[in-house]
């Protein structure tokens, strides 16, 4: 931004200073410019501004001349005040801006950080569960057998005798809750 709005500075000042050099060239080649005794320029337009006045101005062309040059400075110095006055506020903007677009950057990606790490840990925790699930089954499963099979030769010929406890010590080594517990007691006394 600060590059385009240099350039078209730079191209408005050069046509400005293209106007100066055409009022410079006409005041040169007018007749009425000169005293007698001396001609018109039948060079072309210049193309920088002069620094001396030609020989043989009058008093009321030199002092066009003085005045056109002084008008010239004036334009020079609000061009250079105020191409330094834009491209300071234009990076400033272009700061503001740049600023403005890393704070959001930043914060959709802490949101969409936040979002992916949530599904994560969510596809994660599901996948725990599931595994966690699914294995404590087969592991019941496993301990009914067992359970019922030394229940029963354990139970022939001692009548009092309910379960051998195997179920019991596999749920509190899995640390389920009190529920789960209790259920699994209940699959230990059949």
């Amino acid at each position: 931004m600060v590059g385009k709005s240099q350039a078209y500075w730079a191209r408005v000042h050069k046509k400005h200073k293209g106007h100066f050099l055409k009022l410079f060239h006409v005041l040169k080649q007018h007749p009425a410019s000169y005293r007698m005794g001396f001609k018109p320029s039948k060079g072309a337009v210049p193309k920088s501004i002069p620094t001396k006045k030609p020989a043989g101005y009058t008093k009321e062309a030199a002092g066009m001349f003085d005045w056109i040059k002084k008008r010239w400075n004036d334009v020079k110095k609000l061009f250079h005040k105020h191409k330094g006055k834009a491209v300071t506020a234009a990076k400033a903007y272009a700061t503001a801006v740049g600023t403005r677009a890393v704070h959001a950057a930043r914060d959709y990606a802490v949101s969409r950080g936040q979002r992916v790490v949530s599904r994560g840990k969510a596809a994660l925790d599901h996948h725990l569960n599931h595994y966690i699930s699914k294995a404590e089954s087969k592991v019941r499963q496993a301990a009914d057998r067992t359970d019922k099979f030394i229940d029963k030769h354990t139970r022939f010929g001692m009548p009092d005798k309910k379960g051998s406890g195997v179920v019991m010590r596999i749920a509190k080594s899995l640390g389920k809750s009190m529920a789960v517990r209790a259920a699994l007691r209940g699959v230990a006394r059949r």
